[in-house]
């Protein structure tokens, strides 16, 4: 089997006019194509890794913390949630409360469980707030937890 041929050389020097046409248009595509190209997954991206996909506005709870750092975020969350939601409160006012905030009950994990996810690009940020309640479903004990993980 023959190789392919080009109609047309690569050598613009030895090349007629309307190859050397030809080339340029090749070269000039091959071009535009890589700069579309960057100028696409540069703009997706940086779209992607500064917006959140989900929840794009945080609830008042989950925001300005003091710290970018994890360990004390978390730190700062649970002591939100504790001012936030006092022990002896009704359980079914917590609920609703973290509900119209967006976080989803996550009862299969462990009963009494709250998750708030945010998701950006190659991480994903948790809040869990947990829960016990006493006979009556009063809150004997609650705190919040932050997480964050990345690829």
């Amino acid at each position: 089997m023959m190789p392919f041929k080009r109609a047309y050389p690569r050598d613009t020097q030895t090349c007629k006019p309307y190859d050397r046409t030809l080339l340029m248009l090749e070269t000039f595509c091959k071009g535009l194509f890589f700069v579309l190209l960057v100028v696409c997954i540069g703009a997706g991206g940086a779209v992607y890794l500064g917006a959140p996909t989900a929840h794009a506005a945080l609830p008042p709870l989950l925001r300005t913390f003091s710290s970018d750092q994890p360990i004390f975020i978390s730190s700062e969350f649970d002591g939100r949630i504790r001012q936030t939601y006092r022990v002896r409160s009704d359980e079914r006012g917590v609920i609703a409360s973290l509900d119209g905030m967006g976080f989803k009950l996550n009862t299969e994990i462990e009963p009494h469980t709250a998750v708030y996810t945010q998701e950006k690009f190659l991480c994903a940020s948790r809040w869990t707030v947990t829960w016990r309640t006493d006979d009556v479903s009063r809150i004997s004990e609650i705190g919040g937890l932050y997480e964050t993980n990345c690829l």
